[in-house]
């Protein structure tokens, strides 16, 4: 798997399970942590998105509670790609652009447990913020503006519960933003 542009390990049923945003092969992967494949997502050709589907350069992948997949394009064509759990295309939202629910490379996606219910945290890289959309792909807000082209997120977890969220940034710096996005 040579290639791979993000990670999130997931327990599923007692079990743990690696996604892959594989950009190498423009594929997103579902696989046991032997290596073993269990899943693999490609350019959604019923999205009409891809006329080319080497189009398809998948930045990162988070999943819902219901096993439901978000996977950004974020070098294509910074839409959102919802599949269900077993790998079928439902919808997409997002796209190139800088107004709301707009992106210019959504390159890091965070399931936001912080919020109930739980919120997508986009890394709208190149629009310096983070965006929060429902799991729906319904645009809720920006989160975060001024950033210094965010890129990867993850929450404070253990038994402090207090929200932090560290966001990696391209330009030298990891900040680290409360419940509210300051």
């Amino acid at each position: 798997y040579s290639g791979t542009h993000s990670l999130l390990l997931r327990e599923e049923q007692g079990e743990e399970r690696l996604y892959a945003a594989h950009l190498r092969e423009q594929r997103v992967v579902k696989l046991r942590l032997d290596g073993t494949l269990l899943l693999e997502l490609r350019a959604p050709a019923e999205s009409g998105a891809y006329a080319d589907p080497a189009a398809f350069n998948p930045t990162a992948v988070a999943v819902a509670p219901d096993g439901r997949l978000f996977v950004a394009d974020g070098y294509g064509t910074s839409l959102i790609h919802i599949f269900d759990a077993q790998g079928r295309w439902l919808s997409a939202f997002g796209g190139a652009g800088d107004g709301d629910g707009r992106c210019n490379t959504p390159h890091g996606l965070l399931l936001d447990t912080r919020c109930e219910p739980p919120r997508l945290l986009v890394a709208d890289r190149e629009n310096r913020r983070l965006l929060h959309f429902d799991l729906d792909g319904g645009f809720l807000g920006v989160h975060a503006a001024g950033l210094r082209r965010p890129c990867a997120m993850a929450l404070r977890e253990g038994q402090l519960g207090d929200g932090l969220l560290a966001v990696a940034e391209l330009e030298g710096r990891v900040a680290v933003l409360e419940r509210d996005g300051t």
